[in-house]
């Protein structure tokens, strides 16, 4: 099992990165080699596929929000409408964020073709023995209810193998101290999803879903 050397940004709270760390020792527990700190292109990967977001995923986004018609962020920012459409605020942050930050990365050269294949062979080299990935889901503990999205610059890191095309799981960690929820993502290699399932009933059994994390 590689437990990835987490990167500034997005940056991974203490909180989330201590509940992966219980998780990879309940795992070397029952008997899996946990390798800490390995070097993975999570950054870079992050950057790619936030800049084919912005080429290929933008503009059809932008249409369905608008209505069939292409939604100008900034203008439905600023007044809450866009043409005779009403798009809430927890919508279109993301799609402003994508916006800005997307055309930003591809100015440095992201998002061009071939690239993420590079970066597939990268993480497959790594997983060469059938080993696992363990990341956070989200850098933050989850959200309280009400809360959608908000343009502060973090990204789930369940993109970065949505674009890879490899299967993950996602499990349930317990609770934050504040009561909100804690996970972690398993990352197999592609075609071995068992394996993710395998993993992640391991730290189901141990983890109980919702036991209340540690304090500091």
């Amino acid at each position: 099992m590689l437990l990835p050397r987490l990167v500034f940004w997005p940056p991974v709270s203490r909180e989330v990165a201590r509940a992966v760390t219980d998780a990879a020792g309940v795992l070397g527990a029952a008997g899996m080699t946990v390798r800490r700190r390995a070097a993975l292109p999570l950054a870079r990967t992050l950057l790619e596929t936030l800049a084919l977001l912005h080429r290929h995923f933008l503009p059809s986004h932008r249409r369905v929000l608008g209505g069939d018609r292409s939604v100008s962020v900034w203008s439905a920012l600023r007044g809450g409408r866009s043409g005779d459409v009403r798009v809430n605020p927890a919508c279109l942050a993301p799609v402003a964020y994508i916006s800005a930050s997307g055309l930003l990365v591809r100015a440095f050269g992201f998002g061009r073709a071939g690239r993420l294949d590079a970066l597939r062979a990268r993480f497959l080299d790594a997983m060469r023995d059938g080993a696992v990935f363990l990341l956070p889901v989200f850098p933050t503990t989850a959200r309280r209810h009400g809360f959608s999205w908000g343009p502060y610059g973090n990204l789930g890191l369940t993109l970065v193998f949505n674009a890879l095309g490899f299967p993950a799981a996602a499990v349930p960690l317990g609770l934050s101290r504040d009561g909100l929820p804690l996970s972690v993502q398993i990352v197999a290699r592609p075609g071995e999803d068992e394996v993710a399932l395998a993993v992640a009933a391991v730290l189901e059994r141990e983890f109980g879903g919702w036991r209340m994390a540690r304090a500091e």
